[in-house]
């Protein structure tokens, strides 16, 4: 499991602080700075619809089963409203955008960031930013450079957005069981937002943002926004998930949103299955620090979209720029299966040799490594008898050396079967087929496994998985709160 920083357990959570949401607001003065509201994108009735400018009236298709329009998930919404907003018809208007920046890019430009290089948002171990694009294609397709193949994001939205009304259900449902004494309320919001920041000489700050949150949610009077999530089973992100952690490159998103939608806090949203617990929502708290880190970000890709120099590749994953170069160029071909080349490539090969050699020799030297170690573990793990960790005294150092034990063996191994045959025949006879079944032994009767156990146990697949020295303080608050653990358990008997 990835370790958690401090910072992330502060900004993320399951419980809203109250006591900072008003302290989370950015204001001109006594006013809070309000968004701009561009259009809603669906859920559009027909009395709201007449109320639609003419000039893009028609970007909207009909849904006869809610009996709404949209545009959200359409061609023109993809390739023009979250290029160029709404008004993409009319560079003229002031709400058009010339390069926008949308939720879902903020994460592609976060290798390689000023953000990325100060740790500022080190939330947990592994984080990265875009697991989907790197920041070289995100600038090449929003600078118009031919692809050869696209990537099929559009069937990806689909499905996620299909999920979107039961997470509805599910957060309230959720949020007002843990929480009976809130006001708890979401929000029907379909809008799509740019920024109401003005810059000294009155111009709009931040006019590249372009953004349409999920959803909003009112908790005791407090708005914030609610971004809903879907994920592959068995993906990395479903571990992270599962372990109650926010893959970082959703919380970049939802942090974007918060900055420009101007609100203290976001809820989001997981399913990964349709069991109770296959849902998850998180508290997320504003950071100003991070968002200014973030909205230079989302500066630095609209100046290198708009410098029209093709982006080089000197920033991000390399299994994300190799997606990206198969995308541009096509797939990389060998013609030929075997090549003669000439004399100046002998000195790479000669080092070639010897770096095989090496990665040989250190195969095999691992080898017995490991060989050894689970020799001198054996002696150690037959007298912690099952722990998974062990403390030795070092000397009169005060410290203690811990050894982190693993063993393979497998609970039905323990059962002496000889045992059962004896003492309880009548079971014996249950768990025979052609051979004594004792995993289904010990599953149905646990009580008898240690009466049943071999007398002599076998360690030998033991092996150790780390060795550090300890403080004796360390181990000493251990055993106490081990101790005490069990002080526990007898009082309440």
């Amino acid at each position: 499991m990835a370790k958690v920083t401090e910072r992330y357990f502060d900004l993320i959570g399951s419980e809203l602080d109250a006591t900072r949401l008003k302290k989370l607001v950015r204001k001109d003065g006594r006013k809070i700075i309000r968004p701009i509201f561009l259009a809603k994108t669906s859920n559009v009735t027909p009395n709201e619809f007449k109320k639609i400018p003419q000039e893009f009236r028609c970007d909207y298709e009909w849904d006869s089963y809610t009996r709404t329009y949209y545009t959200d998930g359409t061609d023109v919404w993809a390739k023009e409203w979250r290029k160029h907003s709404p008004y993409w018809r009319n560079p003229n208007h002031p709400y058009y955008v010339k390069t926008s920046v949308t939720g879902s890019e903020i994460a592609c430009a976060y290798e390689g960031s000023e953000l990325q290089k100060k740790a500022l948002a080190l939330f947990y171990d592994g984080q990265t930013g875009s697991t989907f694009r790197s920041y070289a294609e995100t600038v090449a397709k929003k600078q118009g450079l031919d692809m050869m193949r696209d990537d099929g994001s559009s069937d990806v939205f689909f499905a996620g957005h299909c999920e979107e009304a039961s997470m509805r259900i599910r957060l309230e449902q959720a949020w007002k069981k843990r929480h009976p004494e809130d006001d708890v309320e979401v929000i029907s919001d379909t809008g799509m937002y740019t920024s109401g920041y003005m810059n000294p000489d009155g111009s709009r700050k931040y006019a590249f943002a372009i953004i349409n949150p999920d959803d909003a949610i009112k908790i005791n009077g407090v708005v914030g926004i609610v971004e809903y999530k879907t994920c592959n089973f068995g993906s990395e992100k479903m571990q992270l998930w599962k372990n109650d952690i926010v893959p970082f490159e959703y919380y970049l998103q939802v942090a974007y949103y918060m900055a420009i939608k101007n609100v203290p806090y976001a809820v989001i949203c997981v399913k990964f299955g349709i069991s109770e617990e296959d849902f998850k929502y998180f508290v997320i708290h504003r950071d100003f620090d991070v968002e200014d880190e973030i909205l230079k970000m989302a500066e630095e890709l609209c100046k290198d979209v708009e410098s029209g120099v093709e982006p080089s590749l000197d920033r991000g994953k390399a299994e994300l720029l190799l997606q990206y170069y198969k995308k541009r160029f096509g797939s990389l071909k060998v013609k030929e299966r075997n090549v003669l080349l000439d004399t100046s490539y002998i000195f790479d090969a000669e080092e070639l040799i010897e770096l095989h050699e090496k990665l040989e020799s250190a195969k095999q030297a691992e080898k017995q490594y490991k060989s050894d170690i689970k020799e001198k573990t054996l002696a150690i793990a037959k007298a912690a008898d099952g722990a998974s960790t062990a403390y030795i005294p070092y000397g009169k150092t005060g410290k203690y050396v811990q050894v982190s034990l693993r063993s393979s063996v497998r609970k039905s191994s323990l059962v002496d079967v000889d045992k059962v045959y004896e003492k309880y025949p009548d079971l014996y006879e249950r768990y025979v087929e052609r051979n004594f079944n004792a995993a289904a032994f010990i599953k149905e009767n646990p009580q008898l496994l240690e009466e049943c156990k071999k007398d002599e146990l076998v360690y030998s697949e033991s092996t150790s998985d780390g060795v550090k020295m300890v403080e004796q303080g360390y181990v000493d608050k251990i055993f106490r709160n081990k101790e005490e653990g069990k002080n526990g358990k007898s009082k309440k008997k």
